[in-house]
């Protein structure tokens, strides 16, 4: 490939490979993003252009800002991540809390059962059972 045999104009631009070639060659004689290059590949190609062009202070100048604003998005991103693992502990405890709960909710709940059987083969009347344990006469009746 020889760039400077490369005589197509704008218009006759067919491929991105064309349309490649075009910018390397006339992007220094460019001041605006032509129409046939309107795309976001292209638009990146010519912003970077533009930064190529910063004297050496105002290349300095912009570095640094940009090196600011990565150096703030990871700090937000860092702190992000801090408070999801703080979310993900805190919504652990939560879990293990919401478990014993229902845990000893289960345990009561054999445990009066186990008591309803025991005082029925004991030959306690129902009433008496239901006085003891809170459960129903029906659950009672099926033990």
């Amino acid at each position: 490939l020889e760039i400077p045999k490369f005589n197509k104009q704008q218009a006759e631009l067919e491929s991105h490979f064309e349309k490649w070639i075009y910018i390397i060659k006339n992007l220094a004689k460019l001041d605006n993003i032509p129409p046939e290059l309107q795309e976001k590949i292209f638009k990146e190609v010519f912003e970077l252009s533009e930064i190529a062009k910063y004297d050496r202070n105002n290349r300095d100048i912009y570095e640094e800002s940009l090196k600011a604003k990565r150096d703030w998005k990871n700090s937000l991103d860092t702190s992000f991540f801090k408070g999801l693992e703080a979310g993900k502990l805190q919504g652990i405890e939560v879990g293990i809390e919401k478990g014993i709960e229902v845990g000893i909710e289960k345990g009561i709940e054999k445990n009066k059962l186990e008591m309803a059987k025991n005082a029925k083969a004991m030959g306690l009347n129902i009433s008496d059972i239901i006085k003891l344990t809170g459960l129903p006469k029906e659950q009672i009746e099926r033990l």
